[in-house]
């Protein structure tokens, strides 16, 4: 993964949740021991959690970006999404466990799927994700879990 700029061993755990340059052990709204980072991308990053409630389970958790946290329209979108992804169900999506929230932003904690990662799937096969995505895997009608 890549390293930040500046000397995180110098912050305290709060410090580092706020600008999520995590270190092992720091633990995300009160649930989620951060293990290790998985990516990071301009909507934020999602990183590898251990659920201290849940037996030590490993979760992928995906921060919102902290800009959102006050906007009471997009924290409604955000509801409805995640309610309506909650509610999804197919072998093909990891299940989305929870939404939680700190002081700095929301989190939306997945089920932890091993394995590659489609933009190397992609880079072997020499395609774009979305050729790979649409093209040679479709993705079937997704039911909902009643």
């Amino acid at each position: 993964m890549e390293q930040n700029d500046f000397n995180t061993t110098q912050m305290d755990s709060r410090e580092r949740l706020k600008t999520l340059y995590l270190q092992s052990g720091d633990v995300i709204a009160g649930n989620y021991e951060f293990v290790r980072e998985l990516g990071r991308g301009g909507m934020g990053m999602v990183c590898l959690c251990r659920d201290l409630v849940a037996n030590g389970r490993l979760m992928a958790v995906k921060t919102v970006p902290d800009i959102l946290r006050d906007d009471q329209d997009a924290v409604a979108v955000l509801t409805h999404e995640y309610d309506a992804m909650y509610d999804l169900t197919n072998d093909g999506i990891v299940a989305v466990r929870n939404l939680v929230k700190d002081d700095f932003r929301y989190y939306v904690v997945m089920d932890y799927a091993e394995g590659e990662t489609l933009v190397n799937a992609c880079r072997a096969a020499n395609e774009t994700a979305a050729q790979s995505a649409t093209v040679r895997y479709g993705m079937p009608a997704i039911p909902f879990r009643r």
